[in-house]
């Protein structure tokens, strides 16, 4: 198996802060994965933010290779699209995420985390990373 870290750098954007927090929303920015967002919105966010992270087509895969996503330590709801197609949910306490991504791959692809944390500060605190399964 080969693997492909992708820890950044991420592009973040805050989406919406929890129903009674009216205060304007934090800028969007640039982050090194894994992290929790406190450093970067606040220590007191709550609420829903977007992770874009663009990379291309690992090369040399051929019909036998499969490619999965991996995404560890996501401590809060999370939704997961890759080129627009949704791949998956992860919930508090599930874990990992792990989703056969080989049919969604393009040249350029855009892997999309939408995190939505209402209690501690939220973020990524695991790693992300894309493996291979070359044919035996």
């Amino acid at each position: 198996m080969h693997v492909i870290r992708l820890h950044g750098p991420w592009e973040y954007e805050p989406l919406a802060r929890v129903a009674d927090d009216h205060r304007p929303l934090p800028q969007p920015g640039r982050a090194i994965l894994p992290a929790d967002w406190s450093q970067s919105l606040g220590a007191d966010f709550r609420g829903q933010v977007r992770f874009l992270r663009r990379f291309n087509c690992p090369t040399g895969l051929d019909h036998e290779h499969r490619v999965y996503l991996v995404v560890e330590g996501v401590e809060s709801f999370g939704e997961l699209l890759l080129n627009g197609a949704t791949l998956g949910t992860t919930r508090v306490g599930e874990g990992s995420f792990r989703a056969d991504i080989t049919s969604h791959l393009a040249l350029h692809n855009t892997l999309s985390i939408k995190i939505e944390s209402l209690e501690n500060p939220g973020g990524i605190l695991g790693g992300i990373r894309l493996e291979i399964d070359e044919p035996t």
